[in-house]
């Protein structure tokens, strides 16, 4: 075999390990990815983690909103809270509501009769919670909590506040399945806390 023929046979031979080797490292990349990627992991509703090509960095994405007034009905009770602008509101068939501004806001609303022990019982199951586990009470109240919990290796901030009204209880909290950063977190708070009665 002639010489230009043996280089030719090499040059097609590394050319095809380059491909393989790059192909690979793109479907480990991916991988990695798919791995972190909370959807993946059975998150029904998008998060607010944006990943790069290294799969173990994450990144939080947070904008300042300005705040505006908004009118509810909760079984019944005419509420208003205080929500970013172009807040949406979803009214769901099992009695909640839904209150969205973007994905890096959204919170859900109750009312309950008669019960007054509803927090207790919250924290119990929070404290007790093996696969999001309870990292640290930011704000840890009777009727008003904070707390960091950490999933796969993510850190998440959640909140739950209640209020009486009458004889009906009132929650507000985040959105389960979802990834909130602290400041999000508060500015969820901070609109949970402004619920009252409609006069």
């Amino acid at each position: 075999m002639k010489k230009l023929e043996k280089m030719k046979i090499i040059h097609l031979f590394l050319l095809v390990i380059v491909f393989l080797a790059i192909s690979s490292t793109s479907e480990n990349k991916q991988l990695g990815a798919n791995q972190l990627n909370p959807q993946k992991l059975g998150f029904s509703r998008p998060t607010n983690f944006t990943f790069s090509d290294n799969p173990m960095v994450a990144t939080v994405e947070t904008k300042s909103q300005s705040m505006d007034s908004l009118n509810i009905s909760v079984d019944d009770i005419k509420l208003t809270l205080m929500a970013p602008k172009g807040a949406k509101i979803i009214k769901n068939s099992w009695g909640s509501i839904e209150i969205y501004a973007g994905k890096n806001f959204q919170i859900e609303i109750w009312a309950f009769q008669n019960e007054n022990n509803m927090m207790v019982e919250f924290k119990k199951e929070i404290e007790n919670n093996e696969s999001n586990r309870l990292q640290r009470y930011l704000i840890n109240e009777a009727n008003v909590i904070l707390y960091e919990s950490n999933v796969y290796g993510h850190s998440q901030y959640h909140l739950r506040s209640h209020k009486m009204f009458g004889n009906q209880l009132v929650t507000c909290e985040n959105l389960k399945g979802e990834f909130f950063s602290e400041s999000e977190a508060r500015l969820m708070l901070k609109s949970c806390l402004s619920i009252a009665q409609k006069k």
